[in-house]
């Protein structure tokens, strides 16, 4: 059998691999794990890293086994009929996971005079400049590239790195 992708319901993902692993087909749910920030909680946040998705290895005949398992939206394919995602992808996934088996997301650094565009909260899609981080790792001041360089201070979590000048 090939491997295909497989949408579930909404934190339905480990329900999913579980109904498909018990009708005897191979599954693989690939996991996340993002560095603890510097202050706070040292617990790594562990999630799927595809939010609703996995990937699971079955032969045609089998189709209705996996389509019809608890926690399966559908078979990502088209119309109507499931298209193989490849072996490469899932093993190249698969090489890039850490000994624990694990994708370990590290959260990039922020320096000054990085430009970077906010997501989320009052000034969610405006783009600024850094200007400097707070010593709780946890906020940056930005200098808004709109709003006639107004300087605000916002959660490192909102921002990312932004094409541009």
């Amino acid at each position: 059998g090939g491997w295909y992708a497989v949408f579930t319901r909404p934190r339905g993902e480990h329900l999913a691999a579980l109904s498909i692993r018990s009708a005897g087909h191979q599954v693989f749910l690939p996991m996340a794990r993002k560095e603890p920030p510097p202050f706070g909680s040292r617990r790594r946040r562990v999630r799927p890293l595809f939010s609703r998705y996995l990937f699971a290895r079955f032969g045609l005949p089998d189709l209705d086994s996996v389509r019809y398992a608890r926690g399966v939206v559908r078979i990502l394919g088209r119309t109507g009929a499931p298209v193989e995602v490849g072996a490469h992808l899932v093993e190249g996934i698969q090489g890039k996971l850490s000994p624990e088996g694990y994708f370990e997301i590290r959260e990039a650094p922020v320096r000054a005079g990085d430009f970077v565009r906010i997501n989320g909260g009052p000034f969610d899609g405006m783009l600024g400049r850094v200007q400097r981080e707070f010593d709780d790792g946890k906020r940056v001041a930005l200098l808004l590239e709109s709003l006639e360089q107004a300087q605000v201070v916002v959660e490192k979590r909102f921002i990312r790195a932004a094409a541009g000048a």
